[in-house]
């Protein structure tokens, strides 16, 4: 048996799905405020991806470090997609400060930190240090541009 709508019929679905109200966005909850966001999600997650991967130079000669296991690569890859959406995070109305300067900057940090994810799915330790070669300067970019005198932390 096959059915066939009229176009009057048709018309009729279109326009009451169009009618809808929009739904409202659901509500944002933060847990923390500005600083505490910095120190317990985006430092502690951009630290893991600036410590991964490393060349050590010494009177042996030189060592390249990087994650060499699954779980490795995973903690890396994890860590940047925190830092990754972190980027959203800084994009809630009560965290930014301005709409222009912060938001290029949130969206620069979840590009930066995709690549590192890329590279860290890819095992790519070369890619992996140019990814956190991206990241660092829009840290500090937006660092000097909205907390003078406090530039991203680095690992050890």
């Amino acid at each position: 048996m096959r059915v066939c709508l009229g176009a009057a019929t048709m018309a009729a679905v279109l326009f009451a799905g169009a009618c809808r109200r929009p739904v409202p966005p659901p509500e944002f909850r933060p847990v923390g405020d500005m600083k505490q966001m910095m120190n317990w999600v985006v430092d502690p997650a951009a630290n893991v991806v600036w410590g991964s991967v490393s060349t050590v130079v010494s009177r042996e000669g030189t060592e390249e470090r990087g994650p060499d296991s699954d779980e490795a690569w995973a903690d890396v890859r994890n860590h940047a997609a925190m830092l990754a959406e972190a980027g959203n995070l800084l994009l809630m109305d009560d965290r930014a400060p301005d709409r222009d300067a912060w938001t290029g900057f949130a969206h620069a940090l979840t590009s930066a930190a995709q690549a590192a994810i890329r590279a860290a799915e890819a095992r790519n330790r070369s890619a992996l240090l140019g990814a956190g070669e991206q990241i660092y300067p829009v840290c500090l970019d937006c660092h000097q541009r909205y907390a003078p005198g406090l530039g991203p932390t680095m690992p050890r």
